[in-house]
Parts: C-alpha cells; structure tokens; sequence
C-alpha cells in the first residue's frame, strides 16, 4: 500500500459505514472494491448522478456495502494497524 495515513475524511466515513463514490483516482483505488464497498465512476457529472440515483434506488445494496465499507476500515486501516507500518518504516531506517 503506498499510504500509510490517507486522508481522514476518506476513513472516517468508511469507518461510520458511509462508502464513497469516487474516481479512480488516489487513495480510494487501494481500498474500494467497485460494487462491494463503494463505487467507482468516471469523472463525469452524469456518472455521479446516475451513482447517487443508483444508492438512493437500491437502499438494499447501500446497506451491504455500508456493512461492507466499516468492517474493511477497521480490519485494514483502523490506526492501530497502521501504526504497525510506522515502526516497521523506523527499524528498517534505523538498521540502515
């Protein structure tokens, strides 16, 4: 992963079970699973509004990638776990 810290308002939505629409583009690429928790569109108005239409009609799929979204934050990005790779990144540094 090329992020140790992302952005905390990415995490902390996932984290209250809110998952994003995002481009493909940053930090979202390493942790949304297109359909399972969040979505992906194209940087296009049109595909945002047809992915906020879709959520809203489909509260069902909303739920499952909500559910989905919290447990991946917290089994992968929760800073406890994270913080692990900060002390691996300071001993490899300090054996150098």
């Amino acid at each position: 992963m090329s992020s140790t810290f992302p952005p905390s308002s990415f995490l902390e939505a996932g984290a209250c079970g809110i998952p994003s629409i995002s481009t493909r583009v940053g930090f979202p690429v390493e942790v949304i699973r297109d359909g399972e928790n969040g979505l992906f569109v194209n940087r296009s108005l049109n595909e945002m509004v047809a992915a906020l239409i879709y959520v809203y009609d489909h509260r069902e799929h909303l739920g499952r990638m909500s559910d989905q979204i919290r447990l991946d934050i917290r089994n992968n990005w929760d800073y406890k776990i994270r913080s692990k790779f900060w002390d691996q990144m300071f001993e490899e540094s300090i054996s150098y």
